[in-house]
């Protein structure tokens, strides 16, 4: 395999490309056109100069994958995935409940527009990465298998060929463990960068594809979920959001919707936070029953100690009332009212 030196434009721009610049602040920059740059940045990326990084979109950005590993080396150094020290899918350690193990039930698929050749794979710096493994023949058509390994990942690919000539490209692209919020887009990103990469590697060899076709689904499992023993393994509905599979050999809760995996990620907090809570109402609860006695007490006695003001008034009033009789009676009044003759 010959690498293509870079012309002078080439690597001028490329040096701006990988200083985290946009393709418009490059041109601006450099006081090129735009779409002369954009061509350049399509030409670098094809020799595998440049790499974009998953996920970024507005604007887009690119990394020096020579620098930077192809594999889990890459996701972990930007953040997408292993960010949090976790480690990652084959390195046999158990998994928490919250972790999702991204991956895809179907294949990533590619139209062929040139067929290149057969050979040991190496990436741009010559290390090598993978090769064709074997070959098999099922009925109607011949399958040569290759693999790839990026980081601790084996990625499996296949070049399918029919006795009518038609030809077809596929990749599964393995599956990641991620943990945090929106763990099953960012994974479905990675996988679908993962499958790119084993098809520009492949460029190097006189290979051209057509763009990438998603067959099949994107999940994410939750093996050692305390929910999946509790889960009906007899009857499990295929098209529900969450379902339980023992596929893999331990039980997983799985779901196929990125809300529903971030509430199921983050059940045990959820639980945690409702029970925290639900104690703070308790508590505060508690402290309003304790004001509202001593309120009721507060007013029990301000109610016996007017009760006892009153029946003074009236035990004094019952006292005086003889001897203001007396005084009436000295007057010479009769005691109903009248007088003397």
């Amino acid at each position: 395999m010959v690498v293509k030196q870079l012309t002078a434009k080439q690597a001028k721009i490329k040096d701006f490309i990988l200083l985290k610049n946009s393709l418009p602040a490059v041109a601006k920059l450099l006081k090129m056109n735009l779409s002369a740059v954009r061509r350049t940045a399509h030409q670098l990326e094809a020799l595998g100069h440049i790499r974009r990084i998953p996920g970024e979109v507005n604007p887009i950005l690119y990394y020096d994958p020579k620098t930077l590993p192809l594999g889990s080396e890459y996701e972990k150094t930007v953040g997408i995935a292993g960010s949090d020290g976790k480690k990652q899918a084959g390195d046999g350690f158990p998994r928490s409940p919250e972790d999702s193990r991204v991956h895809l039930n179907g294949e990533i698929y590619y139209r062929i527009r040139n067929i290149g050749d057969m050979e040991t794979i190496r990436d741009n710096s010559g290390l090598t990465v993978g090769g064709w493994t074997k070959i098999a023949k099922p009925k109607g058509r011949i399958d040569n298998f290759g693999l790839v390994r990026f980081g601790d990942k084996d990625i499996t690919f296949v070049f399918r060929k029919g006795n009518k000539g038609k030809v077809s490209f596929a990749v599964w692209p393995n599956d990641i463990y991620l943990s945090g919020e929106d763990a099953m887009r960012r994974g479905e990103m990675i996988l679908k960068d993962r499958a790119d990469r084993v098809t520009e590697l492949l460029r190097n060899y006189g290979w051209r594809f057509y763009d990438r076709e998603v067959h099949g689904t994107f999940e994410s499992g939750h093996p050692n979920n305390p929910m999946a023993a509790r889960m009906d393994r007899k009857h499990v509905n295929s098209e529900a959001t969450v379902k339980l599979d023992t596929s893999p050999g331990i039980p997983e809760i799985e779901v196929t919707e990125s809300e529903a995996n971030d509430i199921l990620s983050f059940a045990p907090e959820h639980i945690v936070q409702l029970y925290a809570e639900i104690n703070k109402l308790i508590k505060e609860n508690r402290q309003l029953r304790v004001e509202v006695l001593e309120s009721e007490n507060f007013m029990l006695e301000r109610q016996a100690t007017a009760y006892e003001i009153m029946r003074r008034q009236i035990a004094t009033e019952d006292t005086m009332r003889p001897a203001r009789r007396r005084e009436t009676y000295a007057d010479g009044d009769h005691a109903d009212g009248g007088m003397y003759q």
